[in-house]
């Protein structure tokens, strides 16, 4: 066992840092420049070793370890390279769906003096919409749009993001005066229609009257479809009614032949269709209950990401 190992053991303490993270990117989302020092002579800093280290954590989806070394960057780092490695820790921290963990991280990077404050307020913002504090999300988040040095790019999703914060308060009419805003930043004619069709949508979704969802839930669980006629979806109410309907008359079915085959005493168990029809069915059943709309718009019809949607413009045509 040994022999097998010291080959392995010889290699790993042989190999220079250069060539253990020499394959391993460090990018910004918001700038492609390096932002930690790099020696220049064949040789990476602690600090850069540590952050690619986390990097790498990052694509083997290890969120804490990935978090705890970008933080270690982040306090023995000065300038840029502090802000973005906070703003990594909160990345982390997001994937992991820890949105209190992600505002904190993201909250140092925006005290932090460096260019990449634009960046650390957005995700600071989409931090708070995930972590439902709306209100917070929306005020975050207007300071990014209303801000003309602000890449255009970042003004785009910022704005989309607090959009849809003004939508989970009901504020459908100052909704659709951001996505006309949104309209006059997006450069392609295609997303600028989109904008205006989601503007309109949103006009149209505050005239609509309030339904509750504890109703819709209620209603769905006793009736499958119920829920989503109560909130005006009424082509998922048909598809949810169909569904369930088609496959409780297939479990029903699979039982009456089951017990024939049993009474004829058929070797085996004659159940087993009926079991994989119940678990198709039970999908069908909890999918509905889900699926039944909790508020007065859709509001998976709004893109959460103005770059996304810009960078699908041919797609919508």
């Amino acid at each position: 066992m040994l022999r097998r190992l010291l080959p392995v053991l010889l290699l790993a303490v042989c190999t220079p840092p250069a060539t253990v993270f020499a394959d391993t990117p460090v990018t910004d989302t918001a700038a492609s420049a390096p932002v930690l020092p790099y020696m220049g002579k064949g040789e990476l800093s602690d600090l850069e070793t540590r952050f690619r280290l986390a990097e790498a954590f990052m694509e083997r989806r290890e969120w804490f370890r990935a978090a705890t070394l970008f933080q270690e960057v982040g306090l023995q780092s000065t300038g840029a390279a502090a802000q973005f490695a906070w703003i990594r820790a909160g990345d982390a921290h997001l994937e992991a769906r820890q949105w209190e963990r992600a505002v904190d991280q993201f909250l140092t990077a925006v005290t932090l003096e460096g260019p990449h404050k634009g960046l650390a307020g957005l995700r600071l913002g989409q931090s708070y919409f995930l972590g439902k504090q709306y209100d917070l999300a929306a005020a975050v988040l207007e300071d990014i749009v209303m801000s003309p040095a602000a890449p255009r790019d970042l003004r785009l999703e910022a704005g989309s993001y607090h959009t849809l914060s003004l939508v989970e308060q009901g504020g459908f009419l100052a909704a659709a005066g951001n996505y006309r805003q949104l309209a006059t930043l997006a450069p392609d004619p295609v997303v600028q229609r989109r904008f205006g069709e989601l503007a309109e949508r949103a006009e149209a979704a505050r005239d609509l009257p309030y339904r509750s969802p504890v109703a819709a839930t209620v209603m769905s669980a006793l009736l499958p479809g119920l829920g989503q006629a109560y909130t005006g979806s009424w082509g998922e109410a048909g598809l949810a009614f169909t569904a369930n309907a088609i496959m409780g008359l297939l479990i029903w079915d699979s039982v009456l032949k089951a017990q024939d085959l049993d009474r004829l005493g058929v070797r085996g168990w004659p159940y087993t269709s009926t079991v994989v029809y119940g678990m198709l069915g039970s999908s069908f059943y909890f999918g509905n209950i889900y699926g039944a709309r909790v508020h007065r718009l859709n509001i998976e019809d709004f893109p959460a990401d103005g770059v996304s949607v810009q960078r699908s413009a041919d797609a919508m045509v």
